[in-house]
C-alpha cells in the first residue's frame, strides 16, 4: 500500500538483477514504469548502489539541498533478500559515473562548520571542501579505483550546517606511495580512488 492506494496486483517485485528500479509509483494506476522516475542500479565491489538516474544528466543542474537520496547495500545481503537473479549481472559503476556522483554530492564550502582533525589554517573545513570540489570539477581524465586498501590512513570529518548537522566522513591513505581517498559520507562512495593530482589536495594529511 502506498499513500492509501493498493497496488499489489499491478506492481512488479524488484529482482537482484534489475539494473533499473522505479523511484515513484503513479498513484492513478500503479502500473510499473508509469511513475517515470528511476534509480539506476550499479555494482561497486561488494556493494550495490541505487542512484537517481537523472543525476547522470549533465545538462540538468541540481541544488545541493534538493539532491535525491542515494542508497548503498551489501551485495550478498541484497541478493539473498531479493532472491531473484544475481547481482553479478549488474553493470559496474564506471569511473565517469563515479566522478559525476562525487561532484553532485560534495557539499558546498559554505556548509562547513568544523573539521577534525583540527586545522589552524582551515578551522571550519571550508577550504578543504572547496579544494576537493576544484579537484573534481571539470575533470576530463576521470579517476582510478584502487583495489588494495592502504595499510595506514586518517579519517577526516567535516561538520555540515544542514538539517540534523551531518558530517562528511572521508578516509585518506597512502598505497605504495600513492595517495588515495574513500568517501564514506557526503558523498557516499565506498571504494578507494585516486587521480593524477590527488596529492595536491590530500597528500599532506597522509604525512601528518
Amino acid at each position: 500500500m502506498i499513500d492509501g492506494h493498493v497496488f499489489s496486483e499491478n506492481m512488479s517485485p524488484v529482482r537482484a538483477c534489475d539494473d533499473r528500479v522505479e523511484r515513484n509509483t503513479c498513484t492513478a494506476c500503479g502500473q510499473p514504469g508509469c511513475g517515470g522516475d528511476f534509480y539506476v542500479v550499479r555494482r561497486l565491489g561488494d556493494k550495490i548502489l541505487w542512484i537517481y538516474e537523472e543525476l547522470f544528466d549533465s545538462e540538468k543542474s541540481w541544488s545541493f539541498e534538493n539532491l535525491p537520496q542515494s542508497f548503498v547495500f551489501d551485495g550478498a545481503a541484497y541478493e539473498k533478500l531479493l532472491d531473484s537473479g544475481r547481482v553479478a549481472s549488474l553493470p559496474e559503476l564506471t569511473t565517469d559515473e563515479m566522478l559525476t556522483f562525487i561532484v553532485r554530492y560534495l557539499p558546498p564550502s559554505s556548509c562547513a562548520l568544523y573539521v577534525c582533525p583540527e586545522s589552524i589554517d582551515d578551522s571550519l573545513g571550508s577550504g578543504l571542501l572547496e579544494s576537493t570540489r576544484l579537484a573534481f570539477a571539470g575533470r576530463q581524465d576521470g579517476i582510478a579505483r584502487i583495489s588494495d586498501p592502504p595499510s595506514q590512513f586518517v579519517e577526516i570529518t567535516i561538520g555540515l550546517d544542514l538539517l540534523g548537522f551531518p558530517e562528511c566522513r572521508w578516509v585518506v591513505g597512502s598505497n605504495k606511495g600513492q595517495t588515495c581517498v574513500m568517501f564514506l559520507a557526503y558523498p557516499n562512495l565506498p571504494c578507494w580512488i585516486s587521480w593524477d593530482d590527488v596529492a595536491s589536495t590530500f597528500g599532506a594529511l597522509c604525512e601528518s
